[in-house]
């Protein structure tokens, strides 16, 4: 069941309720809705979730295939993405970025994950 697997990516993730739900910006008492199957959650919210947290939404919805989205497809997710919305950016930014050597690109990569740190850290 949906609320069954909600409540999976939840403790698999190491969340309470409550931090799953301010991950999610959703309320406490909304997860728990889903969890117990009182409500059933909408497209946009399962979307955000697997967006979120890495999940494969065939297997949110159905059980079916794997719980996570493999590198690979989440690479091509993004990727395809960008293209759709015409946002040259990232696609520049791949371009540039393989063309680092493995020392910058590292340095590169701890760049972005302290400025996302950053950000996650101030939306609370």
């Amino acid at each position: 069941m949906l609320g069954d697997r909600i409540k999976l990516v939840r403790k698999n993730s190491n969340l309470t309720q409550d931090k799953f739900a301010e991950a999610l910006s959703v309320t406490r008492p909304m997860i728990a809705s889903y969890e117990l199957r009182k409500v059933t959650p909408n497209d946009v919210f399962i979307k955000h979730l697997c967006s979120s947290f890495n999940i494969n939404e065939e297997w949110l919805r159905t059980g079916e295939g794997e719980m996570f989205i493999s590198s690979k497809e989440l690479y091509a997710d993004i990727v395809n993405d960008a293209m759709e919305r015409g946002n040259e950016q990232i696609r520049d930014l791949i371009i540039e970025a393989h063309e680092l050597s493995d020392e910058e690109l590292e340095t590169f990569l701890n760049l972005i994950r302290l400025m996302n740190a950053k950000k996650k850290g101030n939306s609370n």
